[in-house]
């Protein structure tokens, strides 16, 4: 049985890892935002109380000589806050002075940010492909007017940069964070992982200790418990990916079946040694006393599964040690259940039991070869075997016999 490979890990660490880098890229984008808007805002304060206390005292001069003091100062606002033009736009929307030759009042009447400013009796800003927009109101006597200042944005993008230089120092901070958590985290998942891991095995290792006890107390004990293995996850995961039942086989299914299927015989510690190794011909209450390690071996698992009632490989090694001498058309023991009353776990190891005591030598009959074993289980069809798991088992009848050659008993196989 494969396992699983650790590339997984890498590969979950490799993608948790971009995720962190994504977001510290998306923070910095937010935080660029942030700082830009800050500037522009702070830029925007800074002009509205600068403008309004340096030239809003010419108040007289507006009144006496409008055609020149409009203009006048349009130019004055302009050099003073080193912009590109300035509009000086009346309380009812009409242009005042502007710096351009030719003004073009559509320039603020068709910008929602001039009709923001002038709701809100404040400033607003837009950037334009080459100009920062400010809409600034001037109190000039009793009247609110408004400057429309259009200000070189390569000027102000430079003096951004410069004050946003900490960002890239801040950016590469949270990154050398974040890069460190990620380490310290995959350090501990990878220890846990491990540790998990180790004590799977661990249990693994006990689990065939006792079956390795209960199912005959030989040196063959351990290869007929590899090739149990092997046979019931070649077709559990056939059954998964080919048949109606591939939606109960999910990977945790597949795994504790697996796990499960080593101790389907644990009963037989149960059964005198006499009895279990006799070379002749057992007497009826001989077998009816074989039949019982079913029902011990459960009452060893229901001792943990009370303790552990949700535990999925306790309930289908129950299962397994149960039920996997019932037969498909109800004739089994010990309960004499039929069809998919039988549990899929006990359906799936009674293929698997049957096929490997056929090809295995015992103390009271020779090994049979393949073919004779693949031709009874196909006789069984709908009697003592499930027709799906039939079907299943005939797909991987080479893989089979392979598995039977490859963990072969120390005897003459064939």
């Amino acid at each position: 049985m494969p396992k699983k490979p650790q590339i997984k890990l890498v590969f979950s660490f490799l993608l948790w890892l971009a995720l962190l880098i994504g977001i510290c890229f998306s923070l910095e984008n937010l935080l660029t935002q942030r700082i830009k808007n800050n500037f522009f805002r702070q830029k925007g304060l800074e002009f509205t109380q600068n403008i309004n206390s340096r030239f809003k005292q010419n108040y007289p001069l507006a009144t006496n000589k409008p055609d020149l003091f409009w203009p006048n100062l349009a130019t004055s606002i302009r050099e003073y806050l080193k912009a590109k033009d300035v509009f000086i736009i009346d309380v009812d929307s009409s242009l005042l002075a502007s710096t351009q030759i030719n003004p073009d009042n559509k320039l603020y009447l068709e910008d929602k940010n001039y009709h923001l400013a002038l709701k809100k009796q404040t400033f607003s800003y837009t950037e334009k492909e080459d100009s920062i927009i400010y809409y600034l109101p001037f109190y000039f006597g009793d009247k609110v007017l408004y400057l429309r200042v259009a200000l070189d944005k390569t000027f102000y993008l430079h003096k951004l940069k410069q004050l946003a230089q900490f960002q890239d120092l801040l950016l590469i901070a949270m990154l050398a964070i974040f890069i460190i958590s990620s380490l310290l985290f995959a350090f501990i998942f990878y220890r846990n992982h491990k540790e998990k891991k180790q004590m799977i095995e661990e249990d693994t290792a006990l689990i065939e200790a006792l079956a390795y006890q209960a199912e005959g107390r030989d040196l063959e004990t351990g290869k007929h418990l590899e090739r149990t293995k092997l046979y019931v996850y070649n077709l559990a995961l056939y059954l998964k990916k080919h048949s109606p039942y591939k939606k109960i086989i999910t990977n945790r299914y597949l795994e504790n079946l697996v796990k499960a299927s080593v101790i389907h015989d644990i009963g037989k510690v149960a059964v005198p040694e006499n009895i279990l190794f006799k070379r002749g011909k057992l007497s009826i209450q001989e077998f009816d006393l074989i039949k019982e390690h079913c029902l011990y071996g459960a009452k060893i698992i229901n001792r943990a599964k009370s303790k552990f009632p949700n535990s999925q490989f306790l309930t289908l090694a129950m299962e397994i040690i149960l039920y996997h001498h019932e037969r498909f058309d109800g004739t089994g023991y010990p309960k004499g259940l039929k069809g998919e009353n039988i549990p899929l776990s006990a359906r799936i190891m009674a293929i698997v039991d049957v096929y490997d005591a056929m090809r295995s030598k015992k103390c009271y009959k020779e090994a049979l070869e393949h073919e004779k074993c693949v031709r009874y289980i196909l006789s069984q069809k709908g009697m003592h075997f499930d027709p799906v798991l039939v079907d299943a088992f005939y797909a991987l009848e080479k893989t089979f016999l392979k598995i039977s050659l490859d963990y072969a008993d120390n005897t003459n196989y064939f």
